[in-house]
């Protein structure tokens, strides 16, 4: 049975936000879904509540009173606290700027949706960090590489330098939901690997994506063909794929197994049981962001918020 992906009762979330509305509409959806709740409306408000105690995660709105350039993303990562962006900006070049900063999601409140989003978002943060995910791959360059890539998934990570060491790894870690592996490995490639990774695991247990320099569309179809997931080019290694591709059981593979076109990310069935406000649009929650959304323009999209923005 999958673990809550609750944090630890010690901890709590700090919501930054200077729209006390939307802080308001954001502490008490937390709050009800089971989450410990601090909400900060400046810089200076911010750090004197991390200051103060632990935080398990952190949603930061991108411009303060007292700090309107993105400050706060620093500041929370120095911290080493990891942070969701709740922005009413959204644009190609803030997105890139706050991405490399490695936080663990980028998302825009301009929608009736977006707080339900939010809420997707921290369980699913939740539930990586008692994830593992083993890393193959015979260069120790490209395993940092890779390292660095997914760092701010925040999952917990195995490396194996080679198929025979990624079975040990395996066995040693059964636990382990998730396996990145290199296509071109010499002894044990990575078609074999994942032959011999599904004579123990089924795709319930266990994701297999692989990567590769060369890759082909015959390859991706023998890959698919062997049990893998999915076969991604070396060199534009998606960071999307950690967020369709692992596999979990029940509640885990809810939420992070891979979504039909369209349709909306699914909360934990526990998050579902615990706050009826689901993810639907004419939800009682996405009625209240929407009226907030009319009465608050600084922070819709558009002129008013791009003249906000960072």
């Amino acid at each position: 049975m999958a673990s809550s992906p609750l944090p630890t009762s010690s901890a709590a979330i700090l919501v930054v936000e200077d729209s006390r509305s939307l802080a308001e509409l954001v502490r008490s959806s937390l709050v009800e879904v089971g989450y410990t709740v601090e909400v900060a409306g400046t810089f200076r408000a911010a750090c004197e509540l991390v200051d103060s105690r632990k935080f398990a995660a952190a949603v930061l709105d991108l411009t303060l009173p007292d700090a309107a350039g993105g400050e706060i993303v620093d500041y929370i990562a120095a911290a080493a606290i990891p942070s969701i962006v709740f922005t009413g900006t959204f644009d190609a070049e803030t997105r890139d700027r706050i991405m490399v900063k490695e936080v663990f999601d980028y998302l825009v409140k301009d929608n009736p949706n977006a707080v339900n989003m939010l809420i997707y978002s921290i369980q699913r943060l939740f539930i990586n960090q008692q994830t593992k995910l083993l890393i193959v791959d015979d260069s120790a360059t490209a395993r940092a590489y890779i390292r660095k890539m997914i760092r701010r998934y925040r999952f917990i990570l195995v490396e194996a330098d080679s198929g025979a060491a990624a079975l040990a790894q395996l066995e040693a870690h059964p636990e382990v939901r998730l396996v990145i592996a290199d296509y071109a490995m010499p002894g044990m490639d990575g078609f074999e690997l994942v032959s011999k990774i599904r004579e123990r695991r089924s795709r319930e247990q266990l994701a297999i994506i692989g990567i590769s320099a060369d890759r082909t569309s015959l390859m991706a179809a023998k890959f698919l063909k062997r049990g893998g997931q999915r076969l991604s080019r070396q060199t534009v290694f998606p960071g999307g794929v950690l967020q369709s591709g692992s596999a979990q059981s029940g509640d885990d593979r809810e939420l992070c197994g891979r979504q039909r076109a369209g349709e909306p990310p699914r909360l934990p069935r526990r998050a579902e049981e615990q706050v009826s406000r689901d993810r639907r649009p004419r939800s009682a929650q996405s009625a209240e962001l929407g009226a907030w959304l009319q009465r608050d323009p600084a922070h819709r999209p558009g002129e008013s918020a791009l003249r906000r923005a960072p």
